[in-house]
C-alpha cells in the first residue's frame, strides 16, 4: 500500500464564526488533521494545512491557539496570492460572499462555500461561468442530507416502502431570544438585511437541496414571510430594528406533483420530537424523519382514529410507529461534503454538489420573496444554459 502523503493548503475564511468554528473546524478539519489526513483510493494520505482568516485579530488568535494552527491572518486578499494554499473555503457572513468567491476563482483557487453561494441568481450564474473559465472546482456545502435521520429517510424512500409519494410536511424552528432578556443564540447580522440576514436566505438553501435530493426539484411556491420580533439587541447590548423575516410559511409543489407544507420559524417553541421533522405520506405508508431518527408506519399498520368530542383520545399515535433501524456508522454531517470535495480535486471523484445547487437554491429564494411580496403563486423553471 502507498503510504506517501499529499499536502493541500486550505484557506478557511470566517474562522471565528459560530458555524465554522463549531462545525467545520472542530468536527471536520481538525479531526482530519489529528487523524493524519484522509486515506485516498491509492493508499496515500491527503494531509491538510490550514490558514485561518477572520476580521477580529484577538478572536482569531484564540481560535488558532485552541486548535494549534500556526497560520492565520486578518488580511484575506493576501491569501489569494499564496501558492501554497490552493483551496479557498468561505464560511464568512453572507454579505460579500459572491465577490470573495470571484476573487478566489480569479486567483486560481478551488472554492468550497457555505450557503447561499451568492446574493442573486445573476451573481451565481457569473460565478459558474467564471469557474468554467478558470477551471477551478466549486463545491457547495449541503450538510443536512447527511444527517442520520435524513439518510434513514432516503433509505426508506428508495426501498419503495412508501409506494407513490403524495405529500411532504416539513416543520423546523425554535425560539431565538431577543438579546435583552436573554442572550440570543444567533448572531445579530442574521437579522440585518444589509449584512445578508433573513430566514429565507439562511434556511431556504437547505430546503432546496433537501427536497430535491429526497423527492425532486421544487416547481412552484406560495409563500408568506413575517417579522414577528421587530426589535432585538446585539452582542454589545445595543438595540436595533429587525428588517428581515424571522418566520416563513409556504406551500410548494415538486416534480411528480408532490405537495409540500413548510413551516420555518425563529419565533416558535418546540413541542415535537426534534427541531426538524419531515413527514412523508405515500399510498403504501408514511415516514417521519427527525435529525437523528426515522419512524415508519405501513398501510397495513395504519389505525382507524376517531373523533370524540366528549372523551379524550384513547390512541397513543406515537406508539403506532416503528423506528427504522440502521447500523451503518455515521460521520459528522459536514464531513461527507468536505471529503467528497477534497477527493474530487485530488483524485477526480465525482463532485456531488456544486454551484448549480446554489443557483437552484437562489431560484427558490427569489421565488419565495416574490411570492411573499406580491401575494401569489410563483412557478419555478429548471436551471438551463450551463
Amino acid at each position: 500500500m502507498n503510504c506517501s502523503a499529499k499536502r493541500i493548503g486550505v484557506i478557511v475564511n470566517g474562522a471565528t464564526g459560530g458555524v465554522v468554528n463549531s462545525k467545520h473546524l472542530s468536527h471536520v478539519l481538525i479531526p482530519i488533521i489529528r487523524e493524519r489526513g484522509i486515506i485516498l483510493s491509492d493508499g496515500s494520505r491527503l494531509v491538510l494545512d490550514l490558514l485561518l482568516v477572520g476580521r477580529n485579530e484577538n478572536r482569531l488568535k484564540e481560535v488558532a491557539d485552541k486548535y494549534a494552527i500556526e497560520k492565520w491572518t486578518t488580511n484575506l486578499s493576501d491569501t489569494f496570492s499564496d501558492p501554497d494554499f490552493t483551496v479557498y473555503f468561505d464560511g464568512a457572513q453572507t454579505g460579500g460572499r459572491g465577490d470573495r468567491l470571484k476573487a478566489a476563482l480569479t486567483a486560481g483557487k478551488h472554492v468550497y462555500t457555505e450557503k447561499p453561494v451568492a446574493r442573486s441568481i445573476q451573481e451565481a450564474a457569473e460565478l459558474i461561468s467564471l469557474a468554467q473559465q478558470c477551471r477551478g472546482a466549486c463545491g457547495a456545502v449541503v450538510d443536512k442530507i447527511y444527517l442520520p435521520g435524513l439518510r434513514k429517510l432516503k433509505h426508506v424512500i428508495d426501498s419503495g416502502f412508501l409506494d407513490r409519494i403524495l405529500s411532504v410536511k416539513l416543520d423546523f424552528g425554535y425560539w431565538i431570544f431577543d438579546g435583552e432578556s436573554q442572550e440570543g443564540q444567533r448572531p445579530s447580522w442574521n437579522y440585518k438585511a444589509e449584512e445578508g440576514g433573513g430566514l429565507v436566505l439562511d434556511m431556504f438553501p437547505h430546503w432546496s437541496y433537501i427536497l430535491h435530493h429526497l423527492f425532486g426539484r421544487v416547481t412552484g411556491i406560495f409563500c408568506k414571510a413575517y417579522t414577528h420580533i421587530p426589535k432585538r439587541w446585539d452582542e454589545t447590548g445595543t438595540a436595533y430594528n429587525v428588517d428581515v423575516e424571522d418566520a416563513v410559511f409556504a406551500l410548494m409543489t415538486l416534480e411528480e406533483s408532490i405537495s409540500v407544507q413548510l413551516s420555518t420559524s425563529w419565533a416558535t417553541r418546540v413541542r415535537r420530537s426534534d427541531l426538524l421533522t419531515i413527514q412523508v405520506d405515500g399510498t403504501g405508508g408514511s415516514a417521519v424523519a427527525t435529525l437523528h431518527d426515522c419512524f415508519c408506519q405501513s398501510l397495513s399498520d395504519t389505525p382507524r382514529p376517531y373523533f370524540d368530542p366528549v372523551n379524550p383520545q384513547s390512541m397513543d399515535f406515537f406508539r403506532q410507529w416503528t423506528m427504522f433501524e440502521d447500523d451503518t456508522p455515521f460521520k459528522h454531517s459536514f464531513r461527507y461534503g468536505w471529503e467528497n470535495f477534497l477527493r474530487h480535486i485530488t483524485t477526480g471523484e465525482k463532485l456531488n454538489f456544486d454551484l448549480h445547487t446554489g443557483l437552484e437554491a437562489l431560484q427558490l429564494i427569489d421565488a419565495a420573496y416574490k411570492s411573499s411580496r406580491e401575494g401569489h403563486w410563483i412557478n419555478i423553471e429548471p436551471v438551463t444554459g450551463f
